[in-house]
């Protein structure tokens, strides 16, 4: 979870009032991940952030509001069976984070323009950056958002 943005803990009561049509963002850790193994965090388009771990909610209503569950595979570092509906960057060491295709570029170029120099790779600033990006986003897209 990161300091600067507000969590909100994602129980199942919750999960189920929640549209999974305005997710833009989904995090989700590996088992064995560094940083928070099992970890799941859903960005929704008025920028709510959301947080769990696999087994803290039913795997049913997660796969009902993340149905690309189902069919997505994680392989040495690949992503396949996604969909049309959402795209991926790897966010490094076993940490992907599923993205609205439109929110995908513009992601990129926020974490190229603001943190990324020339001695990384961008995936650890993708990791640590990738909400104050959205937010960004989000909001340049609709200015009367916030925070």
């Amino acid at each position: 979870m990161r300091e600067n943005v507000k969590m909100i803990e994602l129980t199942n009561e919750l999960f189920k009032e929640l549209k999974p049509e305005d997710f833009i963002a989904i995090t989700m850790a590996e088992g064995g991940a560094m940083g928070d193994p099992g970890a799941i965090e859903i960005a929704d388009k008025d920028l709510n952030f959301y947080y769990t771990h696999f087994g803290e909610v039913d795997d049913k209503i997660l796969e009902d509001k993340i149905p690309f569950l189902k069919t997505v595979q994680i392989k040495f570092g690949d992503v396949i069976g996604l969909g049309d509906d959402w795209d991926w960057l790897n966010t490094g060491f076993g940490n992907y984070l599923f993205i609205r295709p439109e929110y995908k570029e513009p992601l990129l170029k926020y974490i190229n323009d603001n943190y990324s120099d020339s001695s990384t790779s961008g995936i650890a600033e993708l990791y640590l950056h990738w909400h104050d990006g959205l937010i960004e986003i989000v909001k340049a897209k609709n200015d009367t958002i916030v925070l």
